[in-house]
């Protein structure tokens, strides 16, 4: 028929559409001029701006905080929140650490099962000693005074990957 594949599927972006209507309708139409009924899916929004996001949001105190993904040192996961550090401190946001990898491959780096380094962050590695010494390793980052213990399910990407 004449339903777009987009309204079909229910796959529409929220704020896309005028207030009023239903935009799932196929006669829906979006505000008006040379662009009404177009529908925005996320492959036609990669499509215009294929680069990843540049800030992370985080919610603390009823405000909104950009981060900018530049400034990261490491993301690490606890329970169902993901720390965010920077050089000048920590922030919380809801998200998965597996959607921050996939989305930030080319970025970071996992280290150990909760947690992802810049790599352009990474200034070298450090044996550990004492209870630490399971993982072996720790990755000293820049303008980071504590070390991130390199799990050995890991090290050996990690290794590969920081050389290149």
């Amino acid at each position: 028929g004449g339903t777009p594949a987009a309204v079909a599927s229910g796959e529409f972006v929220p704020g896309s559409h005028s207030i009023g209507g239903d935009p799932r309708d196929p006669n829906h139409r979006v505000g008006g001029g040379s662009c009404a009924g177009v529908q925005v899916t996320r492959e036609k929004l990669a499509r215009v701006d294929p680069h990843t996001r540049r800030y992370l949001s985080a919610s603390e105190r009823g405000r909104v905080t950009l981060v900018p993904v530049g400034d990261v040192l490491y993301l690490k996961a606890e329970l169902k929140y993901v720390t965010v550090r920077t050089r000048e401190r920590e922030y919380l946001i809801e998200e998965s650490l597996a959607r921050l990898e996939e989305e930030f491959a080319g970025l970071f780096i996992r280290i150990h099962r909760n947690c992802l380094v810049a790599r352009r962050m990474i200034r070298g590695f450090e044996r550990l000693a004492g209870e630490e010494a399971e993982a072996n390793w720790a990755v000293v980052l820049e303008s980071c005074e504590e070390k991130l213990p390199v799990s050995r399910r890991q090290w050996a990407q990690v290794k590969t990957l920081a050389k290149s």
